[in-house]
């Protein structure tokens, strides 16, 4: 009985399916399309990212090492990486290529700190010249006093767990990262506080975005119908206070899970639906057709005709001098 040779490979010329190569292409043209009817979802109209996902959603998952498109001049992403004219996918995730640029939407990955990003972190250790923050990162972040607090503090004499301790939440800003990724955060930033009571909630990183929305239509509208205090970090760490936090959180972690779909707005729309506490949206008033009343001009009066009768002076400046002579 003659045996059977065996192939040995690596996980590269393979692909999600345990097929070779193009086999990838062979399945799906092989695969029953899906009728779509009247009553199929529409495609999601918040976030950037979702108008991308929804484009190229007939386009497959990439893996590490998959070669996307050739470059053409355009812009690449930081995960993909070219040889030659040739462009590959550096991690997981649903290739985008326009004419523009060619980038991959992650399906997962670590916080990786910028500056200026906005994130929500946590003080794990009170030192004599600032705060250890823990930043969902692997790279741990400090705050120095000069950027914690507006006031000079003398750290010889003053206790500086007065102003944060541990297990304070902030929400704060990248002000500082090093080549070798030395991180720096300050309360220096419009929106930076301290966030008292509530609760912390962790996401993938990738998905804030999602999470957001197209110019923050997602989070609003989850803010809206549960009527919560939410703050969003871009470091996946979310805030929450309110008496819906429990539909909040919910409906962010069914963004988390079907980031990818469509009709994501309108299944979150209808999830929150009738929520006790709801902010209304403000009826738009009709405006007021009457003439606004003219404001009588500030008369000046002499201080040295008190208690002699009312003495009535122009402005300074209107004096005859400064107008040309008739």
């Amino acid at each position: 009985m003659m045996r059977r040779p065996i192939r040995r490979g690596g996980f590269r010329g393979r692909d999600m399916g345990g097929d070779r190569m193009g086999g990838r292409d062979r399945f799906e043209n092989e695969r029953p399309r899906e009728e779509h009817d009247e009553h199929s979802e529409q495609p999601a109209s918040d976030g950037g990212e979702a108008a991308e996902l929804h484009e190229h959603a007939h386009r497959s998952i990439v893996i590490p090492g998959e070669y996307i498109d050739d470059k053409k001049g355009r812009k690449l992403g930081d995960d993909v990486y070219e040889e030659g004219e040739k462009v590959f996918a550096k991690v997981m995730g649903i290739p985008v290529a326009n004419e523009n640029e060619i980038k991959i939407i992650p399906m997962s990955g670590v916080y990786i700190p910028n500056i200026s990003d906005n994130v929500i972190g946590v003080i794990t250790e009170v030192g004599i010249s600032g705060w250890t923050v823990d930043i969902n990162s692997p790279y741990i972040a400090f705050m120095p006093v000069a950027d914690g607090v507006d006031e000079f503090v003398d750290t010889n004499r003053t206790d500086i767990s007065r102003f944060f301790d541990v297990g304070d939440a902030l929400s704060c800003k990248i002000s500082k990262v090093t080549k070798n990724k030395t991180t720096r955060v300050s309360m220096r930033a419009m929106g930076a506080r301290k966030l008292l009571g509530g609760s912390l909630m962790k996401v993938k990183p990738v998905k804030i975005p999602r999470i957001i929305g197209k110019g923050g239509s997602m989070i609003n509208m989850i803010k809206q119908r549960t009527g919560c205090v939410i703050y969003v970090g871009k470091n996946g760490v979310i805030w929450l206070r309110g008496d819906n936090k429990a539909e909040a959180i919910e409906a962010i972690l069914t963004i988390e899970r079907e980031s990818h779909t469509s009709g994501l707005t309108d299944k979150i729309s209808r999830m929150l639906e009738g929520l006790p506490g709801a902010v209304q949206p403000a009826a738009p008033t009709a405006q007021a057709t009457a003439p606004v009343e003219a404001v009588p001009e500030p008369v000046v009066q002499d201080e040295e005709a008190e208690g002699e009768e009312h003495v009535e002076r122009p402005k300074p400046g209107w004096e005859p001098e400064n107008f040309p002579q008739r």
